[in-house]
């Protein structure tokens, strides 16, 4: 039914048990489906041997070490034996009900692409897929104490059919924009976008950078070469692009208002000629959008602290965010302003949340020639600061 490939990172400390518990609930998917692990980072062989999964050690990678979503694409679907392809992140628990998402979204009719956001939850544990009751478990455990991505969100798994890309670009894969790439090109060449996020439990094990040793400044290079290579338009696509929900009833054709509205929005990408009455529209809308930012911008002070940020922020400079916590004893992140803030910076296009964490003032000014950082523990009340640094104050209002 289904082919599973994915690139892992080595298979070390945190990284490594959460990977293990990923691609283990993957062999417990019925019917199994056939998984190809790519790349020789340390662990994946063996891995591949102990649960019987084929390794395939060679994968193209971009000049700053990330996999090239062109190569490995190709390469998984050359390997295949099966006729649906699903690439997921190696961090990503899948439970039983992806297996029925993916029949479900088969009913379309055409060849599809089926995303959906994902859950986020904390493990530093090996997770016994074993037992009986290891799925009904894990199941409570995140909407205990986990919680699902916001609207629009992005996806951590890209299930497809066989042969529905043509061509695909250097895009380097975990790099922003490959992902948006995706749906677009689906959406381009006349496929179905089915988004399971009320379908699918995509479990997403929170972890911190350590993987990525190459800092802030060459995160933002290569997340500019990457949106630079899909382009401005084709990066801006996201699960409201679906053309289909994958609703408790079954197939439905999204209906409400953000989905439509990117309908419009994207309608001259695919029908040139509809580009002036859409232009049109496009600034009735935008007029709405602001009138709602503000709104927005009014009731939340963290947006409003992004909004600053952002219009300070300098081009190629270093951010340090103080009075972030990671407190894995009670089984996710602790929601402080700063780590709201962090969150907020991702889905505006920044580096994952824990890249911010436990930056030293100090260490930072002394290595980059502009800094600011952003003081949301109180530093500045206290006489703690360092001299050099220009601070932000947050006071929550």
């Amino acid at each position: 039914m289904l082919t599973i490939f994915a690139t892992p990172k080595p298979f070390k400390e945190h990284i490594g048990i959460i990977q293990r518990n990923a691609i283990t609930s993957w062999t417990m998917l019925r019917p199994r489906p056939e998984i190809l692990l790519f790349g020789n980072e340390s662990g994946t062989e063996e891995i591949c041997r102990e649960l019987g999964l084929q390794h395939i050690p060679e994968v193209s990678c971009t000049r700053y070490g990330a996999p090239l979503l062109r190569d490995l694409f190709r390469k998984a679907q050359e390997s295949a034996q099966k006729d649906m392809l699903g690439y997921v992140n190696a961090d990503i628990i899948l439970l039983r009900d992806f297996s029925n998402a993916i029949q479900e979204a088969s009913k379309v009719g055409r060849r599809f692409l089926m995303v959906a956001r994902r859950w986020d939850i904390f493990l530093d544990r090996l997770w016994d897929f074993a037992s009986d009751q290891a799925e009904h478990k894990l199941r409570e455990y995140v909407l205990r104490e986990g919680k699902q991505g916001p609207l629009p969100g992005n996806s951590d798994f890209f299930v497809f059919s066989r042969g529905l890309w043509s061509a695909i670009p250097d895009l380097g894969i975990g790099r922003g924009a490959w992902d948006a790439w995706l749906i677009f090109e689906a959406r381009r060449l006349g496929a179905a976008v089915v988004d399971g996020s009320s379908a699918v439990m995509a479990i997403h094990q929170s972890h911190d950078q350590s993987s990525y040793p190459y800092g802030l400044r060459q995160w933002r290079t290569e997340l500019d070469l990457n949106h630079e290579i899909a382009g401005e338009d084709a990066s801006r696509f996201c699960l409201y692009d679906a053309t289909h929900i994958l609703a408790p009833g079954g197939l439905q054709r999204p209906k409400a208002l953000s989905y439509l509205t990117r309908r419009v929005d994207t309608l001259p990408l695919f029908y040139p000629r509809l580009a002036a009455p859409v232009h049109m529209l496009r600034k009735l809308i935008a007029r709405a959008r602001a009138v709602r930012r503000n709104r927005a911008l009014a009731r939340d002070p963290v947006a409003r602290l992004v909004k600053l940020i952002c219009s300070k922020l300098p081009k190629n400079g270093i951010t340090s965010i103080l009075g972030l916590v990671h407190a894995p004893g009670n089984g996710h992140a602790e929601e402080t302003q700063g780590l709201q803030l962090a969150q907020s910076l991702v889905w505006g296009g920044f580096p994952p949340c824990l890249e911010f964490t436990q930056v030293p003032a100090h260490i930072v000014a002394t290595n980059a020639s502009r800094c600011l950082v952003i003081d949301c523990c109180g530093l500045l009340g206290r006489d703690a600061v360092a001299e050099g640094i220009q601070y932000l104050r947050w006071e929550g209002k």
